[in-house]
């Protein structure tokens, strides 16, 4: 939807944009907007007077949904706003954004949506803060440590003492995998750098889907049938 805002009311509204924004000129408005949910509106900034000589304009590409203009000489922003209202062959499309009382009547009796200053910025001070906190991305697995699909199948396969849910999740598995694995050498005195190229040519034991040593999985699973023996099923009676 089409907005028209009343530029300097606009940026002569204090105790609403953080005291980071808090000051900001025609530029920083600018960027405020294409960072907020109006960023692909037509939106047209009504100025007082005109540009000064040495002011740092901003400089909009021609393909930019922003317009910068200026009443001219004798003129107030109020007055091309008017004109542009009166002008509208959709006012009911409009949105007028200010919060002078001339400003406002004159967008009323055309029917067009009107923001106050304050509303209006709240709007862009809201879309900022949105736009900075981005959500983070689900946290990948970590190897070794089981999903709570995993946990539960565990838990339900090897009749696991509940108690065990209390341990910090992955430390039991951490434990495991450490005790899997044969102990290693004592400490050497050589070299970081050597140690290191020896580390890396450690073979890795494979993992299943559950991410923990398949011959870990083995030993629990012997452990289990050993402790949990399937009963001999009967004999049929012999036929005399």
């Amino acid at each position: 939807m089409p907005l028209l805002i009343d530029t300097y009311n606009v940026l002569h509204t204090v105790g609403v944009l953080p005291p980071d924004l808090a000051g900001i000129d025609l530029r920083g408005l600018i960027d405020l907007l294409h960072n907020s949910r109006y960023g692909r509106d037509k939106i047209t900034l009504a100025c007082d007077g005109a540009p000064q000589p040495g002011d740092d304009q901003p400089k909009l590409p021609p393909e930019s949904p922003f317009a910068i203009r200026y009443s001219g000489k004798g003129r107030s922003a109020d007055d091309l706003i008017s004109q542009i209202v009166h002008a509208s062959s959709a006012p009911r499309k409009l949105t007028v954004v200010s919060s002078d009382h001339q400003v406002l009547r004159t967008a009323r009796k055309r029917r067009c949506p009107t923001l106050s200053a304050q509303e209006f910025l709240g709007q862009l001070v809201n879309d900022a803060l949105a736009g900075h906190q981005q959500q983070a991305p689900p946290a990948k697995p970590i190897a070794g440590q089981l999903s709570e699909k995993q946990i539960e199948r565990w838990i339900s396969v090897f009749k696991l003492d509940p108690q065990m849910l209390d341990i910090p999740r992955g430390a039991a598995i951490a434990d495991a995998r450490r005790d899997s694995v044969a102990p290693g050498p004592p400490e050497s005195s050589e070299p970081p750098e050597l140690s290191i190229a020896k580390s890396d040519s450690t073979p890795i034991q494979p993992l299943s889907s559950d991410g923990l040593p398949t011959d870990l999985i083995s030993e629990a699973e012997e452990l289990w049938k050993q402790h949990n023996p399937v009963p001999a099923r009967p004999k049929a009676p012999e036929s005399g």
